[in-house]
């Protein structure tokens, strides 16, 4: 027969485990991605213009495609010129709390220093963030380096204009940066036109993409359609072959190779190419 004190203690355990008083044993799940303190700053092979990631993101950075495609660019052609430029970086590949960015801006090296937290999390709410809002977040530092360097001494939102790559390719750089641009035109139907460039201007500026930053762009003012060139291959108009990148709903998307004439008018018509944007100097990417 079961003992008065038997029956107490088995009805002690029930409630243990169904009652208010007991505390829930640790669960992953119950961990929030704002806690984290470090992170990794970058991968252990260096920075990747792949690593760019506005879809992990919780800020929202797409507002600022110029500055995307400079630091996108600049990883693809030489890793050095991203990491010459930031301190305290640790080792590729190890996490780090914060991390001081270096901006070229007023004729001199300014440092930019921000915690993990500044540059991943919304300012005014603690959004659960995931692993890959926080891995390798290079690019979200700089991200902030420029806009706040853009908007010292001012007040109000940044415009898209103010962030071409001209302007944004001397900051990271300290060289000069340069824009050449075709007029384009519209006919009585609003349709869009391009006079330039034609397949001899595009063939003499992408062939230096193998050794300096080459980005076409529609020139929209309000949201401009930034494209990369990541490469040609051939000696003439003719047998030239393109591969580009750019980012479409917020994924980087390879495409090629194409010839040149793809890129004197889009096919689709929904943006025409009309300015090209390169640094000035020539000689490889410092």
């Amino acid at each position: 027969m079961i003992s008065l004190l038997h029956i107490l203690c088995i009805m002690g355990s029930f409630q243990s485990v169904l009652g208010n008083n007991v505390t829930d044993s640790p669960s992953h799940n119950n961990f929030k991605r704002k806690d984290v303190t470090s992170a990794p700053l970058m991968a252990k092979e260096g920075p990747s213009y792949t690593d760019i990631n506005n879809a992990a993101s919780s800020k929202n950075w797409d507002a600022f495609m110029g500055i995307q495609v400079s630091l996108a660019v600049l990883a693809k052609l030489n890793k050095a010129t991203i990491l010459n430029h930031i301190k305290d970086a640790g080792e590729p590949g190890s996490s780090v709390e914060k991390a001081t960015f270096e901006i070229y801006k007023d004729d001199a090296w300014r440092e930019y220093t921000y915690q993990l937290s500044d540059v991943t999390l919304y300012p005014t709410a603690a959004k659960d963030l995931s692993e890959e809002s926080t891995k390798n977040w290079w690019w979200q530092g700089y991200m902030k380096a420029i806009v706040d360097a853009l908007t010292e001494g001012t007040t109000g939102t940044l415009p898209e204009y103010e962030c071409s790559p001209d302007i944004v390719l001397k900051m990271l750089t300290g060289r000069n940066a340069k824009t050449i641009t075709w007029t384009s035109k519209e006919d009585d139907t609003g349709r869009v036109e391009a006079t330039g460039p034609s397949e001899d201007d595009l063939f003499k500026y992408f062939r230096k993409a193998s050794h300096t930053p080459v980005i076409i762009s529609d020139g929209s003012p309000s949201y401009p359609f930034h494209t990369i060139i990541m490469d040609m291959e051939g000696d003439s108009n003719d047998t030239a072959r393109v591969n580009v990148a750019y980012q479409k709903f917020r994924e980087w998307i390879i495409e090629g190779p194409k010839g040149l004439g793809d890129y004197v008018k889009a096919d689709d018509d929904t943006h025409v190419y009309d300015t090209i944007y390169m640094l000035e100097d020539e000689g490889s990417v410092p």
